[in-house]
């Protein structure tokens, strides 16, 4: 007989029980507002209690173009259900010219959340751009 599910009585305490992954696979997203744009990568998972913890990890990488010259600051924003639950503000871009040169954003989004239920969570990255 096999075992398919471990009991929970099993598992020690901060066992981890879940890995959800999702990798961007669709084109190119764009925006020029500070509007929070999605961009389409995000990962759905269902707790198994209320007390769980989902650790949520984004590595999004995203470039600013300097073609308007104005100065900006990117940020990143994790949204939880369609509601934003962390936003991180990376680091402010001096143009100073009209060459259209792209800046590369490398960021990396962490956020500990304790949503309190045990329907099924969709956590997806957004982004905008202050000018």
């Amino acid at each position: 007989m096999a075992l398919t599910k471990v009991p929970t009585s099993l598992i020690g305490a901060g066992a981890v029980l879940q890995v959800v992954q999702s990798v961007f696979s669709g084109s190119v997203v764009t925006s020029n507002s500070s509007t929070p744009v999605d961009s389409g990568l995000g990962a759905t998972i269902t707790p198994s209690s209320t007390s769980s913890k989902i650790l949520v990890l984004c590595n999004p990488n995203w470039s600013v173009n300097s073609a308007g010259s104005n100065n900006g600051t990117a940020i990143g924003y994790i949204y939880r259900n369609g509601t934003s639950v962390y936003i991180m503000y990376n680091r402010n871009y001096n143009y100073n010219n009209s060459s259209g040169i792209y800046h590369n954003v490398p960021a990396s989004l962490v956020f500990l959340d304790s949503p309190g239920t045990t329907s099924a969570v969709t956590y997806k990255f957004y982004f905008a751009l202050l000018t």
